[in-house]
């Protein structure tokens, strides 16, 4: 018997859906929230790209431009930073709903082979008495 814990249930990624034996849907948070992670951060890392290239420029720059690049860059980390929360929120609140607490597992193994066994043989015939063994390994 496997006993589960909420505790795993509250980690996002699907953790918790994988915990509770619901494969398709844990693949589908962790591949959802992990996209979104990717984006926010790559964003962010455009964001600081944008301002650290502005403020270390001696040559005149087209400021509505850079403008819009930041503002986009902005943007996409703030919505994708929402939806990562949103979807990561949603993927505890399920694992935590649909909670199985223990689970019974049952593993196959294979036989051993049967011991070796001898047997005496004694019986009788037109020719006579016979005494003997005969085995199995």
């Amino acid at each position: 018997m496997v006993r589960h814990s909420r505790w795993v249930a509250m980690v996002p990624f699907g953790a918790g859906q994988f915990q509770n034996g619901q494969e398709g849907l844990g693949y589908a948070f962790l591949l959802a929230e992990s996209a979104l992670a990717a984006t926010s951060i790559a964003s962010a890392a455009i964001e600081m790209g944008l301002i650290s290239t502005y403020s270390r420029s001696t040559e005149p720059i087209d400021f509505l431009k850079f403008e819009s690049q930041l503002e986009t860059a902005y943007e996409v980390k703030a919505y994708s930073s929402t939806a990562l929360l949103v979807v990561a929120l949603a993927g505890i609140i399920h694992a935590q709903a649909t909670f199985v607490p223990e689970v019974v597992e049952q593993r196959t193994r294979p036989l051993p082979p049967p011991p070796p066994t001898l047997t005496p043989k004694i019986g009788g015939g037109p020719s006579g008495f016979f005494l003997g063994v005969t085995g199995r390994f």
